[in-house]
C-alpha cells in the first residue's frame, strides 16, 4: 500500500536524525523513497532517493544495497549507463547478490534493449534466490518478446505461484501482475478463453488489494480483457473495457504524464480502437522514454498490427533507435 512507504520513510527518516553515520539506513531509506517513486510514477521522488542511496556510499562504499537502489533510481529515470555501472558494482563487491543481478537484467532490457542479457542476468537472480517474484515477472515478459513461449509460460507460472503465496523476494513487496503475464502468452497462442480466465482472476484479486500498483495494473487489464474480446467477437465488451481503462487512466494521471508502461497499453488500445492518430501520439511517449526496448517490442505485437503500414509508424520505429 502506498502509505507503507509512507510509514518505512517515517521510521528511516528517524534512523538517520538519530545516528547520520548509519550507512545501512541510509541506503534503506534511498530503497523506500526510490520504489515509493517508481510504483506511483512520480520522478521527484526517485531524484530525491538518490541523494540517499550517494550518501550512504559515501559512509560505506561496500554497502550492496546502497549500489543497488542507486542503480534501480537512474535506470528509472532513464541514466542507463550508469544504472548499470551501479549495479555491476553491487554485484562486484557480492557475486551472489541475487538482486543485483535483476536490477542489472533490468537495465540492460530496459535501457539498452538488451533482451538477452537481461535473460542472462535476470536467470543467475533467480539461481540465486527462487523467491525474486518480480524477475519472474520480468522472464516471463522477456521470453515472450524473445518468442519463447514455452519458457515464458514456465516463468509465468512461477510468478503466479509466487504472488499466490505473497512472495517477491523484493523487500518483502507483494507480487501483483502474474496472471496478467501468463494470460497475455495464452493470448499471443490464440487460446482466448484460458487468457480471460487469467486476466479474471489477475482482477479479482486486485478488488481487494491496496497495492501501490492497482490501479495501473487495472489499466493494463481493461486494455488486455479488451483485446481478448475484440478477437472472439464480443465488441460491445471490448468496448466498455476500453472505455474503462481511458476513464482509469484519466484519473490516474490526472495533471500529469503518464508511466511509459501504461502509455504503452493506451497506445494498443487506441490501434484496437482504430485510433491512429492517438495510438502513434502514445507511442511517441514511450520511444521518448524507453527507445530501445519499444523498438524490440512493438516488431511483433498484435495489438499494434494496424499501425504497421502508417508512415508515421515507421519513422517512429526508425527513431527509436537513436
Amino acid at each position: 500500500a502506498p502509505e507503507a512507504f509512507d510509514r518505512a520513510i517515517e521510521h528511516l527518516t528517524r534512523a538517520v536524525e538519530i545516528d547520520p553515520e548509519y550507512a545501512m539506513a541510509w541506503a534503506a531509506l534511498g530503497a523506500a523513497y526510490c520504489l515509493k517513486g517508481q510504483f506511483l510514477a512520480l520522478r521527484n521522488i526517485v531524484i530525491e532517493a538518490l541523494n540517499f542511496t550517494r550518501k550512504a556510499i559515501g559512509l560505506d562504499p561496500e554497502n550492496v544495497l546502497a549500489h543497488e537502489w542507486l542503480g534501480s533510481g537512474l535506470n528509472y529515470l532513464g541514466e542507463v549507463d550508469p544504472a548499470i555501472e551501479a549495479f555491476r558494482t553491487a554485484v562486484r563487491i557480492d557475486p551472489d547478490y541475487a538482486s543485483g543481478h535483476a536490477g542489472l537484467g533490468r537495465a540492460l532490457w530496459l535501457g539498452k534493449g538488451d533482451v538477452s542479457g537481461g535473460i542472462a542476468s535476470l536467470e543467475r537472480a533467480v539461481e540465486l534466490d527462487p523467491n525474486l517474484g518480480y524477475a519472474f515477472l520480468q522472464l516471463a515478459f522477456l521470453h515472450t518478446i524473445a518468442g519463447d513461449y514455452d519458457a515464458a509460460e514456465a516463468a509465468a507460472r512461477r510468478a503466479v505461484e509466487l504472488q499466490e503465496r505473497y512472495a517477491s523476494g523484493t523487500l518483502g513487496l507483494r507480487l501483483v501482475g502474474a496472471r496478467s503475464r501468463l494470460g497475455y502468452i495464452y493470448y499471443l497462442r490464440g487460446r482466448y478463453e484460458e487468457a480471460m480466465v487469467e486476466y479474471e482472476r489477475e482482477r479479482e484479486g486486485l478488488d481487494t488489494s491496496n497495492h501501490a500498483l492497482r490501479e495501473r495494473t487495472m489499466v493494463e487489464l481493461d486494455q488486455k480483457l479488451g483485446a481478448v474480446y475484440m478477437r472472439l467477437g464480443r465488441s460491445e465488451e471490448a468496448r466498455a473495457c476500453f472505455d474503462r481503462a481511458v476513464a482509469r487512466e484519466r484519473e490516474i494521471f490526472a495533471g500529469r504524464e503518464p508511466d511509459a508502461a501504461t502509455s504503452y497499453y493506451m497506445a494498443s488500445l487506441h490501434a484496437l480502437r482504430g485510433e491512429p492518430d492517438l495510438a502513434i501520439a502514445r507511442l511517441e511517449r514511450v520511444v521518448a522514454q524507453l527507445p530501445a526496448i519499444t523498438r524490440v517490442r512493438v516488431a511483433a505485437d498484435p495489438d499494434l498490427a494496424s499501425l504497421r503500414e502508417l508512415e508515421a509508424f515507421s519513422k517512429l520505429t526508425a527513431n527509436s533507435q537513436g
